[in-house]
């Protein structure tokens, strides 16, 4: 009977997770581990960088880009401190990269000057 629940609770959960993820691609917003992947290449940062300087593993890092898991709130603080980006863009509330990324770069021009 326990084993029967178990069941019926993880495939309810499973299939609303799926339902989830199938509208937020049908409305076409990148999902966390998509804008992760973006930010990682485009900052010239590898997983395994990225896990060593956060003290995580290579696979969670590696689970998240795939969108297979999330981060808990804790650890989406810590990647968007390291790369520079705001917790709205990574989680999809923000469509800009970065505000803070826009400032470094006023900021290197005005040093270059």
């Amino acid at each position: 009977m326990f084993m029967s629940i178990l069941k019926t609770h993880f495939m309810q959960k499973h299939f609303l997770q799926t339902t989830y993820c199938c509208i937020i691609l049908l409305r076409g917003e990148k999902m966390f581990g998509e804008r992760l992947r973006i930010v990682l290449n485009e900052r010239d940062i590898t997983q395994l960088q990225l896990s060593q300087e956060l003290g995580l593993t290579q696979q969670a890092i590696n689970r998240w880009c795939q969108n297979i898991t999330q981060p808990d709130n804790d650890n989406i603080v810590k990647i968007a401190k390291y790369l520079k980006v705001t917790t709205d863009f990574l989680l999809g509330n923000d469509e800009d990269l970065s505000k803070e990324t826009e400032e470094l770069k006023e900021k290197e021009i005005l040093k270059k000057e």
